[in-house]
């Protein structure tokens, strides 16, 4: 199974939705050119014309992703566009093999990982309005939309529009937080492989992300306080990946990219233990 680069997950997306819509589409583009892959069996054929793409995409290995491109070609008419589609997917599949020392294997892996369907991000349903904090203390409404602002449709792209150190993502429960700190992890990672792949510097220079649910800071024992943040980061990222510099190095160096989800599922006693808490995560 090839993992993708969003960019190119959207455009096979585009490709494929349309085309898939009916049983019957799904049968009679794919059977005849699937029928000797050994993973057949394991496709599941129902759901949406989108669910059942995204699915697709993720289960195909490289070879056979190409074969149904070609047939889908033949569908659409535009061989020029599928021989296109075809060399990225090439490309793509050249980016998860080059060399590397740790941090590459560490991006490779986030690669794998976030490349399956449950965290990928439609691009449709992306809108993001950037707000201004005006402190606790403010007259009226704290958080007021800053108007010269358009809206956003990436996570990347408004990041790059604002010069604070720390950004909240404020939404109503699923509306897909997680997913956007997933996908910028996710648009990290293939930034890098393709810096290595386009031959810039052996060592990964951008900020490494850590991706840390806060429903987990949870303290040693009930009667415990928990763990400082910087202290629960450290022992977090030491766990998970030995083999990276430290924790205490990264961070003071700012080389972190700290991607800190579920602000509201810390957790605590009571109210007040609550606002201590996220004062101690605003003080990191």
């Amino acid at each position: 199974m090839p993992a993708l680069p969003q960019p190119l997950y959207d455009d096979l997306l585009e490709l494929c939705v349309p085309l898939f819509r009916l049983s019957d589409e799904r049968d009679g583009l794919l059977l005849p050119v699937l029928s000797t892959w050994p993973g057949l069996g394991s496709v599941r054929w129902d759901g949406s014309a989108h669910s059942f793409a995204a699915r697709l995409l993720f289960q195909l290995p490289g070879a056979e992703l190409k074969r149904v491109l070609r047939a889908l070609g033949s569908a659409v008419g535009d061989t020029e566009q599928i021989a296109v589609l075809c060399r990225r997917v090439d490309d793509a599949l050249a980016l998860k093999v080059i060399a590397g020392g740790p941090l590459h294997r560490y991006y490779r892996q986030s690669v794998e990982r976030l490349s399956a369907p449950e965290f990928r991000l439609d691009r449709r349903f992306v809108k993001l309005t950037l707000l201004l904090d005006q402190g606790p203390d403010a007259q009226g409404l704290r958080f007021v939309t800053e108007a010269q602002r358009p809206k956003y449709d990436s996570l990347t792209t408004l990041l790059a529009d604002v010069k604070e150190r720390a950004v909240v993502l404020l939404g109503r429960p699923g509306s897909g937080k997680t997913t956007l700190l997933r996908r910028r992890w996710l648009e990290r990672a293939w930034s890098e492989l393709e810096a290595a792949a386009a031959g810039e510097p052996t060592t990964p220079s951008g900020p490494i992300p850590l991706f840390a649910p806060l429903g987990s800071h949870r303290a040693a024992a009930p009667d415990a306080p928990p763990p400082e943040p910087a202290e629960w980061l450290a022992a977090e990222w030491q766990r998970d990946h030995p083999d990276l510099p430290e924790f205490q190095t990264l961070f003071r160096e700012g080389r972190l990219l700290l991607l800190l989800d579920g602000l509201n599922e810390l957790p605590h006693r009571d109210p007040d233990d609550y606002w201590q808490r996220v004062g101690q995560w605003r003080d990191l």
